[in-house]
């Protein structure tokens, strides 16, 4: 079952950390998510042989460098993907999940927001993966509101104890 963000802050199940969640991103079934800080794929501007690996013992993550925002925005964003981090931080509850969708005006316009599911225990910032699929270049406002982030009951096994944003 779908749970919304605030039923949940207001039962005590979920810690909203950042207390500048503004009214306009409070939907009437999820929170907007902002985003707030954007980087590149480093690969793409520079000589960098670095590449991610994935295998059972290790994760070697891409390596990304900041894209500045100019009078506030991110100008002239062609390329097809780019990672994005919003200053929100949350905690999810045991029984609990989220994941983010993207948000209808940027789906419409040929750009997709794509993350992973949020388990039980996660804490920490919200991120993810913006895709331009709409061959145009794209001006972002820094914390524009990008994707909505779902909760969800679920059956929780035990909490997530990974070390993704510290490693």
């Amino acid at each position: 079952m779908i749970k919304h963000a605030l039923t949940l802050a207001h039962r005590g199940d979920i810690i909203l950390i950042d207390a500048a969640l503004q009214g306009n991103q409070i939907q009437p079934n999820a929170i907007d998510i902002t985003c707030d800080h954007l980087y590149r794929n480093s690969m793409i501007s520079s000589a960098s042989n670095h590449k991610f690996v994935l295998s059972n013992d290790t994760t070697t993550h891409v390596v990304k460098e900041q894209v500045d925002p100019v009078d506030n925005y991110y100008k002239n964003l062609l390329l097809p993907v780019y990672y994005f981090e919003s200053n929100l931080e949350i905690t999810i509850p045991w029984g609990f999940v989220a994941w983010l969708v993207t948000r209808s005006s940027l789906n419409r316009n040929g750009i997709r927001v794509e993350s992973g599911l949020y388990d039980a225990g996660f804490k920490g910032k919200i991120a993810g993966t913006l895709y331009n699929h709409s061959g145009v270049n794209i001006d972002l406002q820094r914390g524009a509101r990008v994707a909505q982030l779902v909760f969800a009951e679920a059956e929780t096994l035990h909490k997530y104890d990974g070390q993704y944003q510290s490693t």
